[in-house]
């Protein structure tokens, strides 16, 4: 397939760009965009650090909830709507779903946390070796 996003793609990454729009899966879009499946992981995360990469799909992002008129405050609102009828229902699994959802939004729930340099680039470190006992 031709690339249509951005002629500094090569038809490969416009293709992952595509593909990562649909679920935000790295790995999947990089297998479904045609790179091995042995390297997928590893091609999926270079590719979202590319800038280029990161501009073509927060653009693709942006134009699918143009499209298709959901933001995220249109989402958080009716999750809390979903809370609120449940709790009234005394569906409390469903509830307790949407509040995940929400506390998931919010990054509530820190899984990880990323640590970045200025301007969200890499970080410098510096590693100081020390010498032990017996080591010259």
């Amino acid at each position: 397939m031709a690339n249509t996003l951005d002629p500094k793609l090569t038809d490969k990454q416009a293709m992952f760009c595509k593909e990562y729009i649909k679920d935000l899966n790295a790995t999947q879009a990089a297998i479904r965009a045609g790179y091995s499946e042995k390297t997928a992981q590893v091609i999926g995360s270079e590719n979202l650090s590319k800038p280029l990469i990161a501009e073509t799909i927060s653009k693709g992002v942006a134009e699918r909830a143009a499209r298709t008129e959901t933001e995220a405050d249109y989402v958080l609102r009716r999750l809390k709507e979903n809370d609120v009828k449940a709790n009234e229902l005394g569906e409390l699994s469903v509830s307790n779903k949407a509040l995940e959802l929400i506390g998931k939004a919010n990054a509530l729930f820190v899984d990880k946390k990323e640590i970045s340099g200025p301007g969200g680039g890499a970080m410098k470190t510096t590693f100081i070796f020390t010498p032990v006992d017996g080591d010259d």
